[in-house]
């Protein structure tokens, strides 16, 4: 069965800005003691309270409550801002029906600047993420991504390409998703933030795991694993450890090799370790379900029940519907295998309700395929057919020959470009290397005396305008290749342009006069003899033109005429002599001295 564990720090971390240190904090009270001013007053404690978010929700709340009274005076920007710090403190407790009340409240501001504007439709995008809608956080965030492009604020553009790819892997559209990873991963390098390039490369990783190419799967994650090992949080290191598990166990299932299931489980429970450690939910949740998953591959079904049991709870908890779908997906085919198929129906349906509600393909599709096993193990053939069918038909969607051929063709690309960038990047590494040893070089001999670095000087200048000689004469030879190829290019366009004209216009014309002449001839059957003998005379002339027009088209559309081509057109001749000369025997004989391979221009085989 398959499991999702998004890098959703990508998300969170825009989310969820930077946890303020306590001088910061201090700083803050500081200047809410001296300030004489209202407005200032109440700028400082929404401020206050926004530090709180996610250290400290008592004291949010504290200062949320100290600004409220202090509304009415506040300008509208101080407004947007204790509804937004107000909507992400509600959105954090999972309390949605406050949060939604105060996202509302902040959609008048958005106008009030792209400060504004992009952060309410990302907090839009955020709530239905959080909703598990993931249409409509797609359509919130890639609002923001076009105000961050017309601003040309890149680390913003970043920022939402990596939420859009999210949303598009949790919908089933992986080639869209793995597009949009290329060009969050393009601007990461670009920007040089470590962080999100380790994320990318995350993301990257699950998509391909998707799409069942786990070897490109595991290249793009332990990128991500080496980046995050010198400079990742706690956080990125345990959604990376879950991923490399989860693509190590899909490589055991197939290759029917256990040391990579033994493998999964140890990063498994190194994950495990790290979140309870630091008290990270989701990276729980995602061990403890992937610990299910993997105990149920190993034939191990009371554990595997056990820690599916915990993990439904663990997702009900924190509100993670797609956790949640996966989990009873997973419990579902334990409880096939020790018999209990009355509650393995029921979880599977469950599964299905949530995956419906979601829109999250891949469990969508998993929660099918169980169902179908349950009504199989129950002789209910038919809706096992049902189920089967609605399984194939989402199978095929998100992994058809052409979305894998497309996926292929935009790894190509990006990968291509990026050779492309590195080669540029080496070439002025070592335009840099090369400047630094003559440098070097320069002040060594440079105490020789002023005679050596001359002579140095002069045998590095000439050195270099040898190597620029060089360099031009290698691009003047090529520059006249490819003028002798496009030449030639054109020369044959012409040809079949001018061979075309031949045969469309005057072929035809030639042959209307033929028709006519004979339609003369036929009507003037009692002309005299002069006039008939002339048309007749004409009407030759006109079909030996047609034969000489024709010769001529086929010499021009080829651009050598081999021994073979020449034989064969004469032997036509041939045929015609034989025929108005039947008492003539005629015959065609080649020196055998004569080389095969000899080919002739088009003029040589006309002639």
């Amino acid at each position: 069965m398959k499991t999702l564990l998004l890098s959703f720090f990508l998300i969170v971390s825009s989310l969820v800005q930077s946890q303020t240190e306590n001088k910061e904090i201090d700083s803050l009270k500081l200047l809410l003691s001296k300030s004489q001013d209202e407005v200032r007053t109440q700028n400082l404690i929404v401020e206050l309270s926004n530090s709180y978010l996610y250290t400290n929700s008592d004291s949010t709340k504290y200062y949320l409550e100290i600004a409220k009274p202090l509304l009415e005076i506040s300008p509208d920007s101080t407004k947007s801002d204790w509804h937004m710090t107000s909507y992400a403190f509600y959105l954090n407790e999972k309390r949605f029906d406050s949060a939604k009340y105060h996202l509302d409240k902040t959609e008048k501001y958005k106008d009030l600047s792209y400060h504004y504007s992009r952060r309410y439709y990302d907090n839009v995008g955020f709530y239905y993420y959080y909703k598990a809608n993931f249409s409509e956080s797609l359509i919130a965030w890639s609002k923001a991504y076009n105000l961050s492009v017309k601003e040309e604020d890149l680390e913003y553009q970043r920022n939402f390409l990596g939420k859009i790819a999210v949303c598009h892997q949790q919908l089933g559209n992986f080639q869209d998703g793995i597009e949009t990873q290329l060009l969050a991963l393009d601007l990461a390098k670009k920007t040089d933030d470590k962080d999100s390039e380790a994320m990318a490369y995350n993301n990257l990783g699950m998509l391909f795991e998707k799409l069942e190419d786990y070897d490109k799967a595991l290249e793009n994650l332990l990128k991500g694993h080496k980046i995050d090992s010198l400079i990742g949080t706690q956080e990125s290191k345990v959604n990376t450890y879950l991923n490399l598990g989860i693509v190590h166990r899909k490589i055991g299932e197939k290759e029917k090799d256990t040391s990579f299931l033994m493998q999964a489980k140890k990063y498994y429970t190194t994950a495990l370790e790290i979140s309870r450690e630091i008290k990270y939910p989701r990276g729980i949740y995602g061990g403890v379900t992937n610990m299910a998953i993997l105990e149920s591959t190993l034939g191990n079904d009371e554990q595997a029940i056990v820690f599916g049991r915990e993990a439904i709870l663990l997702n009900e908890e924190g509100a993670d519907k797609v956790g949640e779908l996966t989990a009873r997906s997973n419990l579902a085919l334990s409880l096939i295998k020790i018999g209990n198929i009355q509650e393995a129906e029921s979880q599977a349906k469950q599964a299905i309700a949530l995956g419906k509600e979601t829109g999250f393909k891949s469990g969508l599709l998993d929660a099918y395929f169980v169902l179908s096993s349950v009504k199989k193990e129950q002789g209910d053939y038919k809706e096992a057919y049902n189920a089967y069918v609605n399984y194939a038909q989402i199978k095929d969607s998100i992994s058809s020959g052409e979305v894998k051929n497309r996926v292929n063709e935009l790894e190509i690309r990006y990968q291509t470009a990026q050779k492309e960038i590195d080669l540029a990047e080496t070439r002025a590494s070592l335009a840099e290397s090369e400047i630094e040893v003559r440098q070097k070089n320069n002040m060594i001999y440079g105490s020789i005396g002023i005679a050596l670095i001359l002579a140095l000087l002069g045998y590095l200048v000439y050195n270099q305008q040898r190597l620029k000689n060089r360099q031009q004469t290698k691009e003047f030879e090529l520059k006249n290749a490819l003028v002798k190829i496009e030449t030639q290019n054109k020369l044959q366009e012409q040809r079949l342009r001018i061979s075309r004209d031949l045969h469309d216009n005057i072929g035809s014309q030639l042959t209307f006069i033929t028709s006519s002449l004979d339609n003369l001839k036929y009507g003037m059957k009692n002309a005299d003899t002069t006039v008939e003998s002339k048309i007749t005379e004409i009407g030759s002339f006109t079909k030996t033109t047609i034969n000489e027009l024709r010769d001529t088209i086929w010499a021009m559309n080829k651009e050598h005429i081999d021994l073979d081509d020449l034989e064969g057109r004469i032997g036509n001749l041939l045929e015609q002599a034989r025929l108005a000369s039947p008492d003539i025997q005629f015959s065609l004989s080649i020196d055998p001295a004569i080389d095969r391979g000899h080919t002739f221009t088009s003029v040589e085989g006309v002639n």
